[in-house]
Protein backbone atom coordinates (compact mmCIF):
# COMPACT_ATOMS: atom_id res chain seq x y z
CA UNK A 1 0.00 0.00 0.00
CA UNK A 2 1.43 3.37 -0.97
CA UNK A 3 2.53 5.58 1.88
CA UNK A 4 0.20 8.38 0.81
CA UNK A 5 -2.87 6.13 1.04
CA UNK A 6 -1.80 4.79 4.43
CA UNK A 7 -1.29 8.35 5.76
CA UNK A 8 -4.73 9.36 4.41
CA UNK A 9 -6.45 6.46 6.20
CA UNK A 10 -4.66 7.29 9.46
CA UNK A 11 -5.66 10.94 9.17
CA UNK A 12 -9.30 10.00 8.46
CA UNK A 13 -9.36 7.55 11.37
CA UNK A 14 -7.88 10.16 13.72
CA UNK A 15 -10.51 12.73 12.64
CA UNK A 16 -13.34 10.24 13.18
CA UNK A 17 -11.91 9.35 16.56
CA UNK A 18 -11.75 13.02 17.56
CA UNK A 19 -15.31 13.57 16.36
CA UNK A 20 -16.46 10.54 18.34
CA UNK A 21 -14.67 11.78 21.46
CA UNK A 22 -16.19 15.24 21.01
CA UNK A 23 -19.69 13.80 20.62
CA UNK A 24 -19.20 11.58 23.68
CA UNK A 25 -18.00 14.58 25.65
CA UNK A 26 -21.03 16.64 24.61
CA UNK A 27 -23.37 13.78 25.50
CA UNK A 28 -21.76 13.37 28.94
CA UNK A 29 -21.98 17.13 29.60
CA UNK A 30 -25.62 17.18 28.46
CA UNK A 31 -26.50 14.21 30.68
CA UNK A 32 -24.68 15.83 33.59
CA UNK A 33 -26.60 19.09 33.10
CA UNK A 34 -29.89 17.16 33.03
CA UNK A 35 -28.97 15.38 36.26
CA UNK A 36 -28.02 18.69 37.91
CA UNK A 37 -31.31 20.23 36.73
CA UNK A 38 -33.32 17.28 38.07
CA UNK A 39 -31.51 17.42 41.43
CA UNK A 40 -32.00 21.19 41.61
CA UNK A 41 -35.73 20.83 40.95
CA UNK A 42 -35.92 18.13 43.61
CA UNK A 43 -34.13 20.34 46.15
CA UNK A 44 -36.48 23.25 45.38
CA UNK A 45 -39.50 20.94 45.72
CA UNK A 46 -38.22 19.59 49.06
CA UNK A 47 -37.59 23.15 50.30
CA UNK A 48 -41.17 24.11 49.43
CA UNK A 49 -42.49 21.01 51.21
CA UNK A 50 -40.29 21.69 54.24
CA UNK A 51 -41.41 25.32 54.40
CA UNK A 52 -45.05 24.25 54.15
CA UNK A 53 -44.60 21.57 56.83
CA UNK A 54 -42.82 24.07 59.10
CA UNK A 55 -45.64 26.59 58.68
CA UNK A 56 -48.25 23.94 59.45
CA UNK A 57 -46.30 22.92 62.56
CA UNK A 58 -46.08 26.53 63.73
CA UNK A 59 -49.83 26.94 63.17
CA UNK A 60 -50.61 23.72 65.05
CA UNK A 61 -48.43 24.66 68.03
CA UNK A 62 -49.84 28.19 68.01
CA UNK A 63 -53.43 26.88 67.95
CA UNK A 64 -52.73 24.61 70.92
CA UNK A 65 -51.12 27.43 72.89
CA UNK A 66 -53.95 29.82 72.04
CA UNK A 67 -56.50 27.21 73.06
CA UNK A 68 -54.85 27.01 76.48
CA UNK A 69 -55.46 30.79 76.82
CA UNK A 70 -59.13 30.67 75.81
CA UNK A 71 -60.34 31.73 79.29
CA UNK A 72 -57.83 34.57 79.71
CA UNK A 73 -57.76 38.30 79.05
CA UNK A 74 -55.25 41.10 79.61
CA UNK A 75 -56.32 44.41 81.11
CA UNK A 76 -54.25 47.55 80.55
CA UNK A 77 -54.37 50.96 82.23
CA UNK A 78 -55.57 49.98 85.72
CA UNK A 79 -53.61 52.03 88.32
CA UNK A 80 -51.67 50.09 90.97
CA UNK A 81 -52.06 50.63 94.70
CA UNK A 82 -50.03 49.49 97.68
CA UNK A 83 -51.21 46.17 99.11
CA UNK A 84 -53.82 45.91 96.39
CA UNK A 85 -56.02 42.86 96.08
CA UNK A 86 -56.02 42.13 92.35
CA UNK A 87 -59.07 39.87 92.52
CA UNK A 88 -61.08 42.59 94.25
CA UNK A 89 -59.82 45.15 91.73
CA UNK A 90 -61.04 42.98 88.84
CA UNK A 91 -64.44 42.15 90.32
CA UNK A 92 -64.95 45.85 91.07
CA UNK A 93 -63.92 46.85 87.54
CA UNK A 94 -66.29 44.32 85.99
CA UNK A 95 -69.18 45.54 88.15
CA UNK A 96 -68.66 49.31 87.93
CA UNK A 97 -67.28 49.69 84.39
CA UNK A 98 -68.64 46.73 82.44
CA UNK A 99 -71.91 45.95 84.18
CA UNK A 100 -70.90 42.29 84.50
CA UNK A 101 -71.15 40.56 87.86
CA UNK A 102 -68.00 38.54 88.50
CA UNK A 103 -67.29 37.01 91.89
CA UNK A 104 -63.79 36.07 93.08
CA UNK A 105 -64.55 32.36 92.78
CA UNK A 106 -65.08 32.91 89.03
CA UNK A 107 -61.41 33.91 88.72
CA UNK A 108 -58.93 31.06 88.35
CA UNK A 109 -55.83 33.23 88.69
CA UNK A 110 -55.00 36.90 88.39
CA UNK A 111 -51.73 38.85 88.58
CA UNK A 112 -49.78 41.80 87.24
CA UNK A 113 -47.38 41.38 84.32
CA UNK A 114 -44.20 43.23 83.46
CA UNK A 115 -44.96 46.53 81.78
CA UNK A 116 -43.42 49.80 80.60
CA UNK A 117 -45.41 51.84 83.15
CA UNK A 118 -44.42 50.81 86.69
CA UNK A 119 -47.68 52.01 88.28
CA UNK A 120 -49.95 50.71 85.51
CA UNK A 121 -48.65 47.23 84.79
CA UNK A 122 -51.01 45.03 82.74
CA UNK A 123 -53.16 42.47 84.54
CA UNK A 124 -53.54 38.90 83.33
CA UNK A 125 -56.90 37.41 84.32
CA UNK A 126 -57.81 33.76 83.79
CA UNK A 127 -61.45 32.92 84.47
CA UNK A 128 -62.71 29.49 85.46
CA UNK A 129 -64.84 29.26 82.32
CA UNK A 130 -64.91 30.50 78.78
CA UNK A 131 -68.45 31.81 79.22
CA UNK A 132 -67.39 34.29 81.91
CA UNK A 133 -64.48 35.45 79.81
CA UNK A 134 -66.77 36.00 76.80
CA UNK A 135 -69.24 38.06 78.86
CA UNK A 136 -66.46 40.29 80.18
CA UNK A 137 -64.79 40.65 76.79
CA UNK A 138 -68.10 41.37 75.03
CA UNK A 139 -68.60 44.46 77.23
CA UNK A 140 -65.13 45.96 76.75
CA UNK A 141 -66.57 48.70 74.50
CA UNK A 142 -68.04 50.28 77.62
CA UNK A 143 -64.47 51.29 78.54
CA UNK A 144 -64.28 53.58 75.51
CA UNK A 145 -63.09 57.02 76.58
CA UNK A 146 -61.27 55.68 79.63
CA UNK A 147 -57.61 54.71 79.86
CA UNK A 148 -58.47 51.07 80.49
CA UNK A 149 -58.24 48.56 77.64
CA UNK A 150 -59.17 44.88 77.60
CA UNK A 151 -57.53 42.53 75.12
CA UNK A 152 -57.47 38.81 74.60
CA UNK A 153 -54.50 36.88 75.95
CA UNK A 154 -52.99 36.18 72.53
CA UNK A 155 -49.89 34.15 71.76
CA UNK A 156 -46.76 35.93 70.51
CA UNK A 157 -47.53 34.64 67.00
CA UNK A 158 -51.10 35.98 67.03
CA UNK A 159 -49.95 39.29 68.52
CA UNK A 160 -47.56 39.63 65.59
CA UNK A 161 -50.43 38.91 63.20
CA UNK A 162 -52.55 41.59 64.83
CA UNK A 163 -49.81 44.22 64.72
CA UNK A 164 -49.25 43.45 61.05
CA UNK A 165 -52.95 43.36 60.27
CA UNK A 166 -53.27 46.82 61.78
CA UNK A 167 -50.65 48.24 59.41
CA UNK A 168 -51.68 46.92 56.03
CA UNK A 169 -53.90 49.81 54.89
CA UNK A 170 -51.29 52.49 55.28
CA UNK A 171 -48.57 50.23 53.96
CA UNK A 172 -50.63 49.47 50.88
CA UNK A 173 -51.01 53.17 50.13
CA UNK A 174 -47.29 53.85 50.52
CA UNK A 175 -44.95 50.85 50.22
CA UNK A 176 -45.99 47.44 51.41
CA UNK A 177 -43.14 46.70 53.76
CA UNK A 178 -44.24 45.67 57.23
CA UNK A 179 -45.15 42.45 58.90
CA UNK A 180 -49.46 40.70 59.89
CA UNK A 181 -51.37 43.10 62.61
CA UNK A 182 -49.48 46.29 61.54
CA UNK A 183 -50.09 45.30 57.94
CA UNK A 184 -53.80 44.52 58.38
CA UNK A 185 -54.64 47.62 60.47
CA UNK A 186 -52.99 50.04 58.10
CA UNK A 187 -54.39 48.42 55.01
CA UNK A 188 -57.89 47.85 56.31
CA UNK A 189 -58.01 50.33 59.20
CA UNK A 190 -57.57 49.76 62.92
CA UNK A 191 -61.33 49.45 63.41
CA UNK A 192 -61.45 46.73 60.77
CA UNK A 193 -59.02 44.46 62.64
CA UNK A 194 -59.85 42.60 65.84
CA UNK A 195 -59.46 39.29 67.64
CA UNK A 196 -62.04 36.96 69.12
CA UNK A 197 -61.53 33.58 70.76
CA UNK A 198 -57.86 33.73 69.84
CA UNK A 199 -58.57 34.28 66.12
CA UNK A 200 -57.70 37.43 64.18
CA UNK A 201 -60.34 38.96 61.91
CA UNK A 202 -60.24 41.63 59.22
CA UNK A 203 -63.29 43.24 57.64
CA UNK A 204 -62.76 43.89 53.93
CA UNK A 205 -65.52 45.22 51.68
CA UNK A 206 -68.11 44.30 54.33
CA UNK A 207 -66.83 40.72 54.38
CA UNK A 208 -65.09 39.23 57.41
CA UNK A 209 -61.93 37.22 56.82
CA UNK A 210 -59.86 35.17 59.30
CA UNK A 211 -56.14 36.00 59.20
CA UNK A 212 -53.74 33.14 59.92
CA UNK A 213 -50.56 34.40 58.25
CA UNK A 214 -49.30 37.37 56.23
CA UNK A 215 -50.31 35.78 52.92
CA UNK A 216 -53.96 36.10 54.02
CA UNK A 217 -53.62 39.89 53.82
CA UNK A 218 -53.04 39.94 50.08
Amino acid sequence: MPADSRDLRITRFTAEEETHKENCGKRIVSEFKEQVKALTNKVVSLEVELKSARLETIKAVNDLEQYSRRNSIRIYGVPEHDKENINTTITGLCHSKLGVEVSEDMIDCCHRLLGKQPNHRPILVKFVSRDIKKRVYANKKKLKGSKIVIREDLTAYNNQLIREAATVIREDLTAYNNQLIREAATKFGVRSVWSSEGKIFVKINNKIRIIKNTSDLT
